[in-house]
């Protein structure tokens, strides 16, 4: 960007849309439709700048704001927009931010994140440099100094057939010039950026020998550098040119900066430049330079290349400039009134929270949703146990723990994580009588919270390590209360989203580790400490990780009421229970096995599951066959009522009795044809089997309400055979007969 008013537009525009886009990243959400828009309205400005240049380059300097190495005009620098990016880069100690082609939405995204955090948060994770270390942003640099590398075939110069590089060479010393040219040259510098850019260019190729060239030579070739800008460079232009070559320098590191201070800068280019350099200087570098001066001065003859008098006096002369300028002072008055500031901050800070928890003790309306006292909580409560008042504690974490029953997610999530931070501290002090009885209020709240927040995932895992503590003693009553909110939402039984229900399935398969089902299993089996029943409940509740376990054995076990006890396990586990209940029916094994299977996966099974069970109403025992019947039937549905009909035609008359019993009770008005059929073929001769399964028709049609049943139940009432040639029992026509008020009752 130049500073001719089309480019100097696109300055103010990309720093308008930067700050408002690090404005919105603090306030909303990076999902949020106002974050997005901002973000892509940024990217588009800086895309279409990026179109015709290499990079945009914005530097801070004493307070002002250079645009790729050139001052903003004065009543630009008055804009609030460029004024908030000044402070914004002050306050994170950002000297530049460079753009470079090639950039990437991810990147913006990353430098926004940068921009929009508290110093303190950025040094927790090690700082800028480190944060940039990781590679996420390689099209924008910060803190890192570009200077002006103009092309091979283009002139700084316009119209005059000198060379850049002849001129770069000359500015540094390393060519000479004839007179008719330096006179060129010197009327070229009439122009002050241009004089600001040939500066920019001689820095740039002298860091490129950053790496074979002492520092003290670069320093001096750098003096040497601005003592010919300030022999071309008319007065007037002096001082201006002068605060740009300050922007330039002042972000060079503290050992070659520290060299090129010793240069007796403070007479060249207006008398200011000296002045200049320092006031770009944040404090942290600014007191690092002096320690460094302080230190540079070594004995007043030069051995073993240590300064020699002359050295050591233009040291001291840097170090007295600046321990006298108006910069320390400002510096200084900075620190004190920065030092009463934050101990007004701190009083006032203090007071707020003793008020807020004064506030929350009362229970005065709205006390909870400060977020500031909620925050500062945990600290007032350990300091309170640490000082003995363990009830006033309590009585401050109670009034606080009602905040999970807010109906303002954000009060609860707040509560919330200043609860778990209480939790850790109960943790971490072996406070586990204190966390048992903060458990009791987080439970509940797990019970009926919705939003997956960071401290519901935090207090979840509280609320895990308690429970195996609990089970390793023997609690287990206790532990129950814990295991019952997982138990329910992850079976299904109280309705969360998935992640919450997915959550509670793994808190239940941590807690059920194998030292913790050894502890269990050993108790349900032989009851030592006569804890068996609230075992059961335990295990009924762990999920699936005790299931593996239980049928085996089931599977082994001689013991009736312990068969019962697994099974009672099993079925209470609910969903969980399903796969591992599956795989071992396909396995296959003894009747008694399979029938215990099958009855199990009637209680917790769903309609998927009917083709699982189907097969074994054909079982060669009728146990297994009854058993099967059972399940499907306890689990229903259309699927149900047609696998029973369809089944009636390969059963005999003992299983077809139950079959049309259940039909009944389902009132499957889809078998009323069937059953009929099946009535109607009555044998010359019937067993008691075949009388039971007749009275049962008869009930089932009566059950369904069969209007169309009711010439064939009338004709048996009457002793009327419906083939001239069968007769049925006193027990089915006293069947008939009921079935037919049923009907007509329903009618």
């Amino acid at each position: 960007m130049s500073t001719n008013p089309t480019t100097l537009k696109q300055a103010v525009e990309i720093i308008s849309l930067l700050t408002t886009a690090v404005t919105n990243f603090r306030l909303y959400p990076q999902g949020s439709a106002i974050t997005s828009n901002s973000i892509d309205r940024l990217l588009n400005a800086l895309l279409m700048v990026l179109e015709k240049k290499d990079s945009i380059i914005l530097a801070e300097s004493e307070k002002a704001m250079l645009a790729d190495g050139q001052p903003l005009p004065e009543e630009t620098l008055k804009k609030a927009q460029v004024k908030t990016l000044i402070q914004l880069m002050l306050g994170l100690e950002i000297r530049s931010i460079t753009i470079e082609k090639g950039l990437a939405k991810s990147e913006i995204i990353d430098l926004l994140d940068i921009l929009s955090k508290k110093p303190s948060e950025l040094q927790k994770h090690g700082g800028i440099r480190n944060i940039l270390s990781a590679g996420n942003m390689p099209h924008i640099l910060l803190d890192q100094k570009i200077y002006v590398a103009l092309d091979k075939d283009r002139q700084i110069i316009a119209g005059i057939d000198i060379k850049d590089e002849e001129i770069i060479k000359f500015i540094m010393g390393d060519a000479p010039f004839s007179d008719a040219d330096i006179q060129k040259i010197r009327e070229m510098s009439r122009d002050p950026q241009w004089a600001a850019n040939l500066f920019q260019a001689g820095l740039d190729n002298l860091m490129k020998r950053r790496e074979d060239v002492p520092d003290i030579r670069l320093a001096e070739t750098c003096t040497h550098m601005i003592h010919i800008l300030n022999d071309i460079t008319a007065p007037e232009h002096k001082d201006l040119i002068s605060r740009s070559i300050a922007g330039s320098i002042s972000g060079l590191d503290d050992k070659l900066l520290a060299n090129l201070l010793t240069k007796n800068l403070e007479d060249i280019l207006g008398a200011g430049l000296f002045d200049h350099i320092i006031n770009s200087l944040d404090e942290r570098k600014f007191e690092r330079l002096m320690a460094l001066l302080k230190s540079m001065a070594g004995p007043e003859e030069k051995e073993d290349g240590m300064p020699g008098k002359a050295e050591i006096e233009s040291i001291n002369r840097a170090y007295v400039l600046m321990l006298y300028s108006e910069r320390r002072k400002n510096l200084q008055t900075g620190i004190i009134e920065k030092q009463a500031f934050e101990r007004d901050r701190k009083e006032k800070h203090a007071a707020h929270i003793k008020d807020g928890i004064s506030d929350i003790l009362k229970g005065r309306d709205g006390a909870l949703a400060d977020r500031d006292v909620i925050r500062f909580l945990p600290g007032v409560v350990k300091n309170m146990f640490e000082k003995g008042r363990r009830d006033h504690a309590w009585l401050l974490i109670e009034k606080v723990a009602g905040g999970l029953l807010s109906d303002k997610s954000e009060v609860r999530a707040e509560v919330s994580a200043a609860l778990s931070e209480i939790g850790e501290y109960f943790v971490s002090e072996k406070r586990q009588s204190e966390m048992l009885r903060l458990s009791e209020k987080m439970v509940n709240w797990i019970r009926n919270e919705t939003s997956l927040t960071p401290a519901y995932r935090k207090i979840c895992v509280q609320l895990q390590n308690l429970a195996q503590d609990l089970i390793r003693k023997y609690e287990i009553n206790k532990c129950n209360r814990i295991l019952e909110p997982f138990s329910l939402i992850y079976s299904g039984k109280i309705k969360k989203d998935q992640a919450i229900e997915s959550l509670s399935g793994n808190i239940l398969k941590n807690i059920a580790s194998d030292e913790v089902l050894d502890i269990l299993f050993k108790e349900f089996q032989t009851n030592e400490k006569d804890n068996r029943k609230p075992v059961i409940e335990s295990l009924s509740m762990l999920g699936e990780s005790p299931v593996p376990r239980l049928l085996d054995t089931l599977e082994s076990s001689v013991d009736r009421s312990e068969r019962l006890r697994i099974i009672r396990i099993i079925s209470a586990t609910g969903d969980p229970a399903r796969p591992d209940l599956i795989r071992q029916i396909i396995k296959g094994g003894e009747w008694y096995y399979i029938r215990n299977l099958l009855a199990m996966l009637g209680k917790v099974g769903t309609e998927d599951d009917l083709k699982i069970l189907q097969p074994f109403l054909g079982y060669r025992d009728f146990r297994v066959q009854f058993e099967a019947l059972r399940s499907i039937h306890g689990i229903g549905g259309e699927n149900a009522g047609k696998i029973m009909v369809s089944a009636i035609t390969e059963s005999d008359d003992r299983l077809n009795s139950r079959i049309v019993e259940m039909l009944g009770s389902m009132s499957y008005r889809a078998a009323v044809s069937p059953l009929l059929d099946l009535l109607k073929s009555k044998p010359l001769m019937s067993s008691k089997s075949r009388i039971d399964l007749e009275v049962n028709i008869c009930i089932a049609l009566g059950k369904m309400g069969a209007e169309e049943a009711v010439p064939d139940l009338a004709a048996i009432l009457e002793q009327k055979s419906l083939l001239g040639l069968k007769s049925y029992s006193d027990r089915v026509k006293s069947a008939a007969g009921k079935a037919l008020a049923m009907i007509k009752k329903q009618d």
